[in-house]
């Protein structure tokens, strides 16, 4: 099978202490990093991430790495798959078909 276009989207929030901090986070699909970015939204705020995908049939992984860890936590939630070509295993998880 070949490849395909699929647009994985998930929620992103950072807990943190200090507001005046500004964590930095970059985000992986299996072991290829997607972005890297400054964390600027709210301290109440998520953030929707959106990676849009070429994409082979098979199983694949979503990581946030956080590259300032003393500044705060980040949360993943809600992955889900917006092109309906593929399946969510679970919060981190989805299989391309």
């Amino acid at each position: 099978m070949s490849a395909q276009f699929v647009r994985i989207v998930f929620d992103l929030y950072c807990q943190r202490d200090n507001l005046s901090h500004k964590p930095e986070y970059r985000v992986f699909v299996n072991n290829e990093l997607f972005t890297e970015r400054t964390w600027r939204a709210a301290a109440t705020e998520y953030i929707q991430e959106a990676l849009p995908i070429n994409a082979e049939p098979g199983d694949y992984t979503v990581r946030v790495d956080n590259l300032t860890p003393n500044f705060g936590k980040f949360i993943m939630r809600n992955l889900h798959c917006t092109s309906n070509n593929a399946t969510i295993i679970d919060s981190y998880n989805f299989k391309v078909t």
